[in-house]
C-alpha cells in the first residue's frame, strides 16, 4: 500500500507541475473501503480512483463534457500502439506520463470532437477485448501492418471461447486477413487494387514466393515469415507484376489444393453486403459493434435505386466504405472545431460540390453563388442522401425526425469559404486511395459524423444536425462555389 501512496503522491506531483491542480482528495476509511482524488486543468480533469483494493484512472474533458469520464486504457485505442485492455496501475501512470502531450493535444479544440467519437468507438472495442483477446501474434502483426501504411477495414471480434474471429487490413494495393475458428488459423492476402474479393492462403504465398516448406509453422511463426518478406509481398501485388503473379498463384492454390485432398484453401471468407432492401430500415453487421468507427456495413434502402448503375455504385461504396469511413473520421480534424454547425454545414456542402464538380456544368463559365438546377442528377443526388439517412440510422438517430424548420438562421447560409477546405480533403482522400466517385460519400460521413459528436456532447440536437447535413447537402450541389 506504501509502494502505491508513492505512486500516486509522485503521479500527483507530476499533474501539478503540468499546471493542473488537486480539487477533492478524499481519504481512505480501510484497504477496501472508496478514495477519490482529482485534478482539474485547462484541458483535462483526472480522477484517481480507489475502490475495493484496486486503483484506476480516468479522464475527462474540462470544457465539453467534465462528467464524461474515459479510462487511461481507452487512449491506447486511439493515440497508436498496441491498444492495451488491462494495464496494472502503474503502468497506467507510466503511460498517462509518456503520453501527457498526446493526450491535452486529444482535448485540445480542434480535435476533442473527433477524440470523444474515437474514445467511445475505443469503449466498445475494449468491452470486446476483455470477453475475448486476441492472440498477441496477431495484435502485432496489426501494429505492423499500420505502420506500414494500412488500415483496419473490418473486424469480427470472439464473443465466447473458440468462436470464430477475423481481421482486415488493406491499402490501396494490398490487403491481409487474419482469421481462426477454433484451432483452425489463417492468414491470406489480396490484390485490393485489382481483385480486392480473390484471397490467397498463407500456403499457397509461401510457395509462391519460394518460402521454406520442410516444418510446419505455427500461427505467431507464420506473421514473423511475413514481417521478414513484406516488401516481396508487396511488390508482387505491383502494376508490373501483378498479372504474372495471380496466373502463378492460381496455379500453386491447385496443388495446394491438392495436398489437402481437394479442400478449399481460398481463404475466402464472405464480408458484409451493401445491397437494396425493401424497407428504409438500414442494417448493420450484427457481429460489430454501430459506433461510428466501427461500423463497416450499411444496407441503402430505396426502391429507386435498383436501377443497374446505381446499384453499381452502392456496391462500390460497401466495398470501400470503410476507408470512406477512416478518411471522414480524419477529415474532422480540418475543420474549424469550435463550431460544430459550421463544421456540419462545410462538410455537407463539399459533399454536394463533389456531386457538383463531377457535373458536366462548366463552373468557370457561371457566376459565384449562382444557383445551378439540374446539374447533378437526381438519381445521383437521391444516392447520396440515401447513404446520409442510412448511416444516421444505423447510429439510432430516425431520419424522420430530421427538423428543417429548426434549423437556425445563422446556419442556413451558404459558406463562400467553403473552397478552403477542398485542398486537405483532397490530401486525405489521396492517402486513403479513394476514388474521386466516393469523394461525396467521404464528405457526407464527415457531416454525419459531427451530427453523432453533437448529440454524444450535448452540443446540438441530432433532429437539427440531421436537418443541416441534408439542407446544406442540396446547397453545395446546387451553388458555383466561390474563389479562395
Amino acid at each position: 500500500m506504501l509502494i502505491t501512496d508513492n505512486l500516486v503522491s509522485d503521479f500527483g506531483a507530476f499533474l501539478e507541475r503540468a499546471g493542473l491542480k488537486c480539487v477533492s482528495r478524499e481519504t481512505l476509511a480501510d484497504s477496501m473501503g472508496y478514495r477519490l482524488i482529482e485534478y482539474v486543468g485547462t484541458e483535462v480533469r483526472v480522477r484517481l480512483e480507489w475502490e475495493k483494493g484496486f486503483w484506476d484512472l480516468d479522464l475527462a474533458d474540462v470544457a465539453v463534457a467534465p462528467d464524461v469520464w474515459y479510462n487511461i486504457k481507452l487512449f491506447t485505442y486511439i493515440l497508436g500502439g498496441r491498444p492495451m485492455p488491462t494495464m496494472k496501475f502503474e503502468k497506467q501512470l507510466e503511460y498517462a506520463k509518456r503520453n501527457w502531450g498526446n493526450i491535452v493535444g486529444a482535448f485540445s479544440q480542434k480535435r476533442k470532437v473527433k477524440t470523444h467519437v474515437l474514445l467511445d468507438a475505443a469503449k466498445k472495442e475494449r468491452g470486446l477485448h476483455l470477453y475475448a483477446i486476441w492472440p498477441d501474434a496477431v495484435r502485432d502483426l496489426e501494429l505492423f501492418l499500420r505502420e506500414n501504411g494500412l488500415v483496419r477495414t473490418y473486424r469480427k471480434e470472439p464473443r465466447f471461447m473458440f468462436d470464430s474471429m477475423l481481421v482486415r487490413y488493406a491499402n490501396a494495393r494490398i490487403a491481409v486477413q487474419m482469421h481462426a475458428q477454433k484451432n483452425d488459423k489463417d492468414v491470406d492476402f489480396a490484390d485490393f487494387a485489382h481483385v480486392p474479393d480473390r484471397w490467397y492462403s498463407f500456403d499457397t504465398m509461401r510457395r509462391f514466393l519460394q518460402w521454406p516448406e520442410d516444418k510446419k509453422l505455427r500461427y505467431g511463426e507464420r506473421f514473423v515469415l511475413i514481417k521478414e518478406n513484406w516488401p516481396k509481398i508487396v511488390d508482387s501485388f505491383s502494376p508490373a507484376n501483378t498479372r504474372e503473379t495471380h496466373k502463378r498463384l492460381r496455379q500453386l492454390e491447385q496443388i495446394v489444393s491438392n495436398d489437402d485432398q481437394g479442400g478449399d484453401n481460398t481463404g475466402h471468407i464472405p464480408g458484409p453486403i451493401l445491397r437494396a432492401s425493401p424497407s428504409i430500415s438500414p442494417v448493420c453487421d450484427t457481429d460489430r459493434s454501430s459506433s461510428p468507427e466501427h461500423q463497416r456495413s450499411l444496407v441503402i434502402d430505396d426502391p429507386n435505386t435498383h436501377d443497374g448503375a446505381i446499384m453499381e455504385i452502392l456496391d462500390s461504396v460497401q466495398k470501400h466504405y470503410p476507408m470512406i469511413n477512416n478518411a471522414a473520421g480524419d477529415f474532422l480534424t480540418k475543420l474549424t472545431g469550435t463550431d460544430i454547425k459550421k463544421d456540419i454545414a462545410v462538410s455537407a456542402e463539399l459533399a454536394g460540390l463533389m456531386l457538383l464538380r463531377a457535373s458536366s456544368a462548366d463552373l468557370l463559365k457561371i457566376p459565384s453563388g449562382a444557383g445551378i438546377i439540374g446539374a447533378v442528377p437526381d438519381n445521383t443526388f437521391h444516392t447520396l442522401t440515401r447513404f446520409v439517412l442510412s448511416m444516421a440510422s444505423s447510429n439510432g438517430l430516425s431520419p424522420k425526425d430530421a427538423d428543417v424548420a429548426a434549423i437556425p438562421a445563422d446556419a442556413r447560409g451558404y459558406l463562400p469559404e467553403l473552397i478552403q477546405f477542398e485542398a486537405p480533403f483532397y490530401e486525405i482522400c489521396k492517402g486513403y486511395g479513394i476514388a474521386k466517385e466516393f469523394f461525396p460519400f467521404t464528405a457526407a460521413a464527415s457531416a454525419v459524423k459531427l451530427v453523432l459528436a453533437g448529440k454524444q456532447l450535448g452540443l446540438l440536437d441530432a433532429r437539427v444536425g440531421l436537418a443541416m447535413v441534408l439542407f446544406h447537402l442540396a446547397a453545395g450541389s446546387k451553388t458555383v462555389p466561390y474563389p479562395v
